[in-house]
C-alpha cells in the first residue's frame, strides 16, 4: 500500500518486542552524543532487553547503537517529528501499547481486580477432579437464535431442530473447571451434573446453548505439583470473562451503529494485489459511535488510516465479519485511551519510555527507506560514501557505551 504500510509492517516485531525496565540511581547520565542525539543510561537499558539487540555482543551493539544514533542525529537535525506519517504511526502505536492487555489501563485499572487467594487455588483444584462432556449448539443468524429462545429448556428439542437447520452446528468439548472456553460466555453451576442444561450466551461467532452429556472422574497429580497450572487455568479464565463483560459494557456506552452495507461495499472495493480502495467514495460513512459525550462517524477514509497505520490487527480485509471485528476494536481502543489520558498516562515513565523508543525505530526505518534503500541496487560505494557522510556530519563527541555495557553485561 503507501509507505507509511510498508514502514509499519516493519515495526511490528520492533513494538511487540521492546520491554522497558530502568531503576538505578544514574539513568539519566550520557553514554552516547552524536549532534543533538543523546544516548543516557536509561534509554540503553531499554534498548539492550529488547529482542533487536539482546542477542548481540557488547562490540556488535556498540557499533550498531553509534550508526543508529548518527541516523537519529540526522533525523533530529531534519525534523522528522514533524512529518505526519511518522506520527500517525506513533500515534496508533502508543494508543495499542496502553490498551492491550497488560498494557496501561489493564495494569493500572484491571490486575488489582485479578487476585486469586489460596482457598480459590485450592476449590478450583478439587473442583477439577472431574472433566465434563458439553453437547452445544450454536447459531449463527440472531433470529434463528431468538426463535430457539422458548425450547432452550428443553435439549433434546433443541437438538432436534438444529441438526436440520442450516443456521446451526452441533458439537461436543470435554472441559474442566473452570470450564473455559464455555464459562466466558455461560454463568456455569458448581454443581453440574449430566443431563443438566447449563444455558445460553452469546459469544463473538454466534449464540450458544449446551448441556452436561456425561461426567466422569479425573486423575489429578498432588495439589503442589498442579498447583501452578490451576492458578495459571483459574487466571486466564477470569481475565478472559472480564475482557468480555468490559467490552459489552463499553460498547453499551458507544451505542455503536455499524452500515452492513457499507462494510459490504468496502469490502468488495478492496484491490488485494495494490492493498487499496480504488473505487470506493473516501467519506462512505462505515459506522457511528460516541465517546467521550461525542456523536462520532467513522468512514472509509478513517478505516484505511487505520489499515496503514495499526501496528497489529487481525483478520481479512475481504471479510465483512473480520472487518466488523477490526472497527469494533478501534472503539476500544479510542474508549481504553481515553481512560488511560484521565489517569494521567501522558506523565508514566514508561510510556514515555515505549514512545521516545517505537519513534526512534519508527525514525530509523524511515531514514532507510529514503537514503539507504534506493541506494542498495546502485555500486557499494555510494552505501560506503552515505556512511561517511553522516560519520563527518555527526562525530562522536561523548562514547561511555563500552565501560557501561560492560557494567550491564557481567
Amino acid at each position: 500500500m503507501s509507505d507509511s504500510m510498508n514502514l509499519k509492517t516493519l515495526m511490528v516485531m520492533l513494538f511487540v518486542s521492546t520491554i522497558f525496565s530502568c531503576k538505578t540511581g544514574d539513568r539519566e547520565k550520557v553514554v552516547l552524543q552524536l549532534g543533538r542525539y543523546k544516548l543516557t543510561t536509561a534509554q540503553l537499558k531499554v534498548k539492550i532487553m529488547s529482542n533487536k539487540y539482546k542477542l548481540l555482543s557488547n562490540h556488535e551493539l556498540e557499533n550498531k547503537l553509534i550508526e543508529e544514533g548518527r541516523i537519529l542525529a540526522f533525523a533530529i537535525e531534519h525534523r522528522y517529528d514533524t512529518i505526519g506519517k511518522l506520527n500517525l504511526l506513533l500515534n496508533y502505536a502508543s494508543r495499542a501499547y496502553v490498551s492491550r492487555e497488560d498494557g496501561f489501563v489493564w495494569n493500572k485499572k484491571v490486575k488489582p481486580l485479578l487476585q486469586l487467594t489460596e482457598k480459590a487455588i485450592i476449590d478450583g483444584y478439587h473442583k477439577r477432579a472431574q472433566v465434563y462432556t458439553f453437547e452445544i449448539i450454536r447459531l449463527s443468524d440472531p433470529s434463528t437464535a431468538k426463535k430457539y429462545q422458548i425450547l432452550k429448556h428443553d435439549f433434546d428439542l433443541l437438538r432436534k431442530n438444529a441438526i436440520v437447520d442450516k443456521y446451526a452446528t452441533v458439537f461436543t468439548m470435554k472441559l474442566r473447571y473452570p470450564f473455559y472456553p464455555l464459562c466466558k460466555y455461560v454463568k456455569i453451576s458448581d454443581s453440574l451434573k449430566a443431563g443438566d442444561v447449563v444455558g445460553s450466551g452469546e459469544t463473538e461467532n454466534g449464540y450458544i446453548y449446551s448441556h452436561v452429556q456425561s461426567v466422569k472422574p479425573f486423575i489429578q497429580k498432588a495439589y503442589q505439583d498442579e498447583k501452578a497450572d490451576v492458578r495459571k487455568e483459574l487466571l486466564f479464565a477470569l481475565t478472559q470473562k472480564y475482557i468480555l463483560e468490559n467490552q459489552k459494557q463499553l460498547f453499551y456506552k458507544a451505542k455503536p451503529m455499524f452500515y452492513d452495507r457499507a462494510i459490504v461495499a468496502l469490502v468488495s472495493g478492496f484491490d488485494v494485489a495494490n492493498k487499496s480502495w480504488p473505487s470506493i467514495n473516501p467519506k462512505l460513512k462505515l459506522m457511528e459511535y460516541t465517546v467521550s459525550g461525542k456523536r462520532l462517524a467513522y468512514l472509509a477514509s478513517d478505516f484505511k488510516e487505520f489499515v496503514d497505520n495499526e501496528p497489529v490487527f487481525m483478520g481479512s480485509l475481504t471479510n465483512p465479519s473480520d472487518v466488523k471485528k477490526m472497527l469494533q476494536s478501534v472503539i476500544i481502543t479510542q474508549y481504553l485511551f481515553a481512560l488511560a489520558k484521565q489517569l494521567n498516562v501522558e506523565t508514566d515513565e514508561d510510556y514515555l519510555r515505549f514512545r521516545k523508543a517505537y519513534q526512534e525505530n519508527i525514525f530509523i526505518e524511515h531514514f532507510r527507506r529514503s537514503h539507504v534503500f534506493p541506494n542498495t541496487v546502485t555500486p557499494e560505494s555510494k552505501h560506503l560514501s552515505l556512511q561517511n557522510e553522516l560519520k563527518e556530519q555527526y562525530p562522536i563527541e561523548n562514547n561511555g557505551l563500552k565501560a557501561y555495557l560492560s557494567k550491564l553485561r557481567k
